[in-house]
């Protein structure tokens, strides 16, 4: 971007991003400031919209309806360019476009965690700030540093562990890589939003130790270690005050111990006030002016419960950021992905996160030579088409998939087998339940693939796999002594039939390359390498909410702070 220095001073490269940045804002006037200040896609009720939203095909459908316009307006008189944002912790989601770009859609998080590697990390990191950067966008919404705490937590498929240190040393190498691209990464969802049912009205009720030895250290790492350019503020409460006004949070931690340099934006629809969220330390709101409004901030001002230079520090913090990342200077012209080469990557990380869970009389892997004929059997889901992301705003869409049969078909070939590779799908009603159990035994080996895929905006009912796939899983076992399962999972499951069972295999939702990584895996080409980055429930009573409603999902403490989850 070309531009005159003596007409827009703040473009003089020879300056520092901060001294840039001040320039700037010295230079705008009260309108153009709070024009900054926000979003700029036309505000939605939110609460309306997601009302009566139960499950994850309507969170999807929700999130198409806010998938564009994920940007700050420019302002051409004072060269500031577009400022385009996207989500991503599992890889380039919704972004700013029409629609939203296509990406590799990349193996979960907690898989990336199951490697313990960090090398891993950041070579995951790298796919994804590459591609934000070629598709044209500045801001990666990711990583996102909460932990498991529950099992059935909607989001655990874009955190990493329930393990404070495993999270913040994988999200400190994907955060490198990111912004090794020129891409601004942002930690997420500053703090304790880790579960996702009642998440914009529970409160976190937490000792003072608990909540700096686990759930605050990740996001220290990621300040202290990572450098990370951006925090986003979660939903939830914290003892009572929304993280968007938590002026202990925002400033007195973030800030002032920490030595946080960056910028905090709401997470969307997160902010609750105007003067509130500024004076407490948030920067910037998205995706709308639902509160950083004209009429608001300018009444705020005029009753002085917000002063100028507030306005002005916000802005100072995220031009920072965007002058230290080049984002003024960076013409717009989105590229083309490499689609095979960033797909033989996610391959090999889809690989080295698998978990061998069991292997007791050494089945796996399965001879390539062996057999005339391998049976893939479960719900078209898992059996029949590449599991891919959870739902809702992370959700990325894929540039292309490989389905089981076609990817083990192609791993046979490879390995110059004849073996014939078979489907067969069960109903989600297990209505040809007796059909697949025949086609089971009559087969000379079978790979039974069950899962779940979660989704942001709703937990799940329980730590099963939907759709009654242990019934499926345990009717279909003990037919063939030639049986491998292989798992797909958002996260951790009760695994009922798992004494039945001579080899399980937990791959994750593995994103683009599902069929080409299960095949490795079955048939030895890699060794499954993982360990499990969160503990397994044997059974629904192992949960820590299990006949504790106060612990998950909350109770009502005289209607004052609504949901109130005490950890």
């Amino acid at each position: 971007m070309d531009t005159n220095t003596k007409e827009f001073p703040w473009m003089d490269e020879s300056l520092s991003p901060k001294e840039r940045a001040s320039l700037l804002v010295a230079n705008m006037d009260l309108d153009q400031k709070i024009n900054q200040l926000h979003g700029a896609m036309a505000t939605i009720d939110i609460y309306a919209t997601m009302d009566g939203i139960e499950d994850d095909e309507g969170m999807e459908k929700l999130a198409e309806q806010i998938q564009v316009e994920r940007h700050v307006d420019a302002i051409d008189d004072l060269a500031i360019p577009r400022y385009r944002i996207t989500n991503g912790p599992v890889g380039v989601g919704m972004g700013d476009g029409m629609p939203s770009p296509k990406a590799t859609a990349l193996p979960m998080t907690i898989g990336v965690a199951a490697s313990f590697d960090p090398s891993l990390a950041y070579a995951y990191g790298d796919i994804i700030g590459e591609e934000t950067y070629t598709l044209g966008q500045h801001v990666l919404e990711g990583p996102a540093v909460c932990l498991h705490r529950l099992p059935i937590s909607g989001r655990n498929f874009e955190y990493f562990s329930e393990d404070p240190y495993l999270s913040g040393v994988m999200g400190v190498e994907i955060t490198k890589a990111i912004q090794s691209h020129d891409v601004i990464a942002m930690g997420k969802h500053f703090a304790v939003n880790d579960q996702e049912d009642e998440r914009f009205r529970y409160s976190v009720e937490i000792d003072e130790n608990v909540l700096r030895e686990l759930y605050l250290l990740p996001f220290e790492m990621l300040v202290k270690d990572g450098e990370v350019a951006a925090i986003m503020s979660a939903y939830n409460r914290l003892r009572g005050t929304y993280a968007t006004e938590n002026r202990y949070l925002l400033n007195d931690i973030l800030r002032k111990e920490w030595g946080f340099d960056g910028y905090v934006q709401s997470d969307f629809w997160s902010a609750r006030s105007a003067a509130g969220s500024l004076n407490a330390g948030m920067d910037h709101e998205m995706p709308d002016a639902k509160w950083l409004n004209e009429a608001n901030i300018k009444e705020a001002l005029a009753d002085q419960s917000l002063e100028e230079e507030t306005i002005d520090r916000a802005l100072i913090r995220r031009f920072t950021q965007m002058f230290k990342f080049n984002v003024f200077g960076r013409e717009y012209k989105p590229g083309t992905i490499d689609a095979k080469t960033n797909g033989e990557r996610a391959r090999r990380i889809g690989e080295k996160s698998a978990v061998l869970l069991k292997n007791d009389k050494g089945l796996l892997p399965l001879d390539p030579t062996a057999h005339d004929n391998v049976l893939i059997v479960g719900m078209a889901k898992f059996a029949q088409f590449a599991t891919q992301g959870g739902g809702g705003s992370s959700k990325v869409d894929p540039l292309y998939t490989v389905a089981p049969a076609q990817g083990m078909t192609d791993v046979l070939t490879d390995l110059e087998s004849s073996t014939k590779v078979d489907l067969f799908v069960v109903a989600d009603d297990l209505s040809n339940l007796e059909d697949a159990k025949k086609a089971v035994a009559a087969a000379d080996a079978v790979v039974i693939m069950a899962g779940l895929v979660a989704t942001e905006g709703a937990d799940m009912k329980t730590p099963h796999q939907p759709k009654d796939q242990d019934t499926m899983v345990d009717a279909l076992l003990g037919l063939n002594n030639q049986t491998v399962v292989v798992l797909k999972d958002s996260t951790p499951v009760v695994l009922p039939w798992i004494n039945k069972a001579d080899a399980v295999l937990e791959v994750w939702n593995q994103g683009v390359e599902d069929g080409h990584v299960v095949a490795d895996l079955v048939f030895g080409r890699v060794n499954p390498s993982g360990k499990v980055p969160t503990t397994y429930p044997a059974r629904d009573e192992d949960m820590i909410s299990y006949g504790h409603e106060e612990r998950y999902p909350g109770i009502n403490e005289g209607g004052r702070f609504p949901n109130n989850s005490l950890f």
